[in-house]
């Protein structure tokens, strides 16, 4: 494993490896593996996974999905980590992908389209 950029320049031990995969409910190659630890907190309730860790005195944290997929592609030269199941939580590095913020967005929007229109609730109004 490289340095990890978005958390200092930290590079993870073996433990620290170790550590992270233990926090998540790791399941089948397609199922979310989901991260089974508190997480940043916003109005009292869950909202973001992270992993901290712990250098000279320093805490540097890093989010669970970029951390998964960072262990998978040996880097973090990317700008987040997309999620191709829209769960927040998951880390599973199978869904998982380096994207930027309009790319995820456009994906994100492109697959509640197809949702919605399987479900029959996607409208389209006559010009």
């Amino acid at each position: 494993m490289t340095a990890l950029s978005k958390a200092g320049g930290v590079t993870l031990t073996d433990d620290e490896v170790a550590r992270f995969w233990a926090l998540i409910d790791v399941g089948d190659e397609d199922e979310c593996w989901v991260w089974k630890s508190r997480g940043y907190q916003r109005d009292g309730k869950p909202h973001y996974p992270y992993f901290q860790i712990y250098r000279n005195g320093k805490r540097f944290v890093v989010g669970a999905d970029v951390l998964a997929l960072a262990l998978k592609l040996g880097h973090d030269d990317f700008d987040l980590a997309a999620h191709s199941c829209d769960n927040k939580r998951c880390a599973n590095p199978n869904h998982l992908s380096a994207g930027t913020p309009s790319s995820n967005a456009r994906e994100t929007w492109a697959r509640i389209r197809v949702r919605a229109r399987e479900r029959g609730q996607l409208v389209f109004k006559e010009l």
